[in-house]
Parts: C-alpha cells; sequence; structure tokens
C-alpha cells in the first residue's frame, strides 16, 4: 500500500459544544470527517501525486480539506490519528484495509 496522508473535513464555524473524541471549543474547530489519500512514494515535489492533492480515497475533492500532520508512528499503527478515531470516514477506511 502506498503511504496516507490524512485530511481533515472541518466544521465552520468553530464548535460551540464538544463533540466527542476530545475536541473542544478552546481548541478551534473540529474534524467532522477523517479521510484517507493515497500518495505515490517514487512522486517527485512537481509530480501531482506526490501530495494530497486530488482526491482521498473516497473520490472527495481535497481542495477544502486540511491536511493533518499525523503520520503512525510503525506499520501496525491505525492510518488515521487516534484522536479522530470517531470520525474516520467508512469508505477511506475499507479502502485502506482492501488496498
Amino acid at each position: 500500500m502506498r503511504p496516507i496522508v490524512v485530511m481533515l473535513e472541518i466544521e465552520e464555524p468553530p464548535t460551540t459544544r464538544e463533540l466527542g473524541g476530545g475536541e473542544h471549543p478552546a481548541v478551534g474547530r473540529a474534524a467532522l470527517v477523517v479521510h484517507a489519500v493515497t500518495v505515490d512514494p517514487d512522486a517527485t515535489a512537481a509530480d501531482p501525486g506526490a501530495g494530497p492533492a486530488g482526491r482521498t480515497c473516497c473520490g472527495l475533492d481535497t481542495a477544502g480539506l486540511q491536511r493533518d500532520p499525523y503520520q503512525p508512528a510503525d506499520a501496525g499503527a491505525d492510518w488515521y490519528p487516534p484522536r479522530w478515531g470517531q470520525r474516520v470516514c467508512g469508505t477511506c477506511a475499507a479502502v485502506v484495509r482492501g488496498g
């Protein structure tokens, strides 16, 4: 499987209530849905395959999404940050599992 970049659908405007998973209004906007984007490890920076430009694993355009800097600590770790575990896109998760 190619490396994964985590992209977040962000709530606009900031939440005024706790959404679960540790998100609070004091830390700003909350992630509503966590998506995966596969990245070609052999691509160059000028190549579209080098980053999260394009579409998520579920086909969503990444233009309105925010990149999360999370990188799994080891090969057995989840592809998404633990704090966003309850917000993972089911389609993206299925693609990553089947990949």
